[in-house]
């Protein structure tokens, strides 16, 4: 969501880029859907799992990013930029947001509930993360794991976890 913009539908969203290789997918998707271009680059590491999206916005504009979380996680902790998530059988998800290009952390993500539809007549209950406003921010979603390590520096970010190392964004 673009801050005061309106959003346009039927624009239509464009991917540039993609590439696919045995531990990583990448993809680059831009609209014009709230007047400016927006910009998504997704990386998908495997071993371990990470989901990296840079979201950028064009002209001076912010955004925010909703991310909805499956019905059964509920917010366990959160500060610093980060959340944690967790079902009642133990299992966690950390989303970790940073802004860019200095890599701080961003201001911590407002944290709200709200309804998703998983199927025809159907809703239930979620947590909702939405961004803080930014032109340029970067979300780490890493499954299965509470307390990942996270490296930023020089321009890159890695992610490591009990399963190893993800190079993520950047030169690292």
């Amino acid at each position: 969501m673009v801050e005061g913009a309106r959003f346009r539908p039927g624009t239509a969203t464009h991917l540039r880029a993609a590439g696919i290789t045995a531990r990583r997918q990448s993809f680059t998707l831009d609209d014009t859907a709230y007047g400016v271009r927006r910009i998504r680059e997704v990386v998908v590491h495997h071993g371990p799992d990470v989901l990296a999206v840079q979201d950028r916005v064009e002209g001076g504009a912010t955004a925010r990013s909703l991310w909805h979380f499956a019905p059964a996680l509920r917010v366990l902790t959160r500060g610093k930029g980060l959340v944690v998530l967790g079902d009642e059988d133990g299992w966690q998800v950390t989303l970790a947001q940073f802004t860019l290009p200095d890599g701080a952390p961003a201001h911590d993500p407002e944290v709200r509930r709200g309804l998703v539809s998983p199927a025809a007549r159907r809703t239930a209950g979620v947590e909702i993360v939405v961004s803080p406003a930014a032109t340029r921010l970067l979300t780490l979603i890493v499954p299965g794991c509470a307390a990942p390590e996270i490296a930023v520096a020089d321009g890159g970010v890695s992610v490591t976890t009990p399963e190893g190392t993800a190079p993520c964004w950047g030169s690292t």
